[in-house]
């Protein structure tokens, strides 16, 4: 993985990798993953539903979760979505709540912390399939989801987890992308500023302007954790579902953790302190920013086939 000069930058390769030019060039790819994929609604023993795709069964399969508010055709999955497919595997990319636009389904929000309902859904595809090999990726938010979930499951069918560009440090995390780039930070703002203003919409009555004027993640978080009072403070709501090394110490499985020295979101000092062993693979690079890893402006990365080499090895 080696980009040219001005992709070594972390911040323009993750810049680059979202741009709206990258989802021309992945069309085509984006509708026949659309085509091949029947849309599905998964109830939790909580009542909090969830929106997932699913493709045909296979002996192999690969479950994906996306970054924060990302969705199932978000650019830094749909190509190893595409490869796996074109491999022979079923793809199932699950939307987290709020995630792709289903705000519409839940009242409630959406959660890090609370892993609940994912961790149902992926336990009923497993349960479903037994002689599917499984393999669960996660990038981002969606990498510390991956990771929490394979601490949670004892399926013997989930053979591998992987984790690109993982949140292990969640305040950590917030602080980089509310201060190193003002780009990311309004790229992340009007996300979840959007996300809000959809829920506001269908449900009225949960009174979010106040939220909508506020000019930081952290403080929108805050914003949450004083009204849903589940924790008493952020440093304690972002310790729930921090990652640290005695959580990798035993992984129940094959569990695969790739990151960039040059990421402008996830500092890479959490990652550095955690050993490898046995069932824990590390790869950290000196670039590829944050979920980028683009090598070229045809948005070339060999993340794609070291992807699929991992998924087969």
């Amino acid at each position: 993985m080696s980009p040219n000069y001005f992709l070594k930058n972390g911040t323009f390769n993750t810049i680059y990798s979202s741009s709206p030019i990258r989802s021309i060039h992945q069309s085509k790819k984006i509708r026949y993953l659309d085509n091949v994929s029947e849309e599905l609604i998964f109830e939790s023993s909580a009542g909090i539903k969830l929106q997932y795709f699913s493709s045909p069964s296979a002996q192999k399969a690969v479950i994906f979760l996306p970054g924060f508010l990302g969705n199932k055709n978000s650019k830094y999955l749909v190509g190893h979505a595409y490869n796996a497919m074109q491999v022979g595997a079923q793809i199932v990319r699950i939307h987290p709540v709020d995630h792709g636009e289903s705000e519409h389904l839940n009242y409630d929000f959406f959660k890090a912390t609370d892993i609940s309902a994912i961790l149902e859904l992926i336990h009923e595809i497993l349960n479903n399939s037994p002689r599917t090999s499984f393999n669960l990726v996660g990038f981002s938010l969606g990498g510390n989801i991956a990771l929490r979930v394979s601490q949670f499951t004892l399926h013997s069918n989930l053979e591998k987890v992987i984790a690109i560009s993982p949140v292990l440090n969640p305040q950590q995390a917030m602080k980089a992308m509310d201060t190193n780039s003002k780009l990311i930070n309004q790229y992340f703002l009007r996300k979840w500023k959007k996300s809000i203003a959809n829920k506001q919409k269908y449900f009225p009555g949960l009174a979010l302007e106040k939220c909508l004027k506020l000019k930081s993640l952290l403080a929108i978080t805050e914003f949450f954790r004083a009204r849903n009072g589940e924790f008493a403070s952020l440093e304690d709501l972002f310790d729930d579902y921090a990652i640290c090394g005695t959580d990798l110490s035993s992984p129940m499985r094959k569990t695969i953790i790739l990151s960039s020295k040059d990421d402008p979101c996830i500092p890479i000092d959490p990652l550095l302190k955690i050993n490898a062993n046995e069932l824990l693979d590390i790869t950290i690079t000196e670039n590829g920013g944050h979920c980028g890893f683009l090598e070229n402006f045809a948005f070339k990365s060999s993340l794609e086939d070291w992807m699929i080499g991992k998924l087969y090895e």
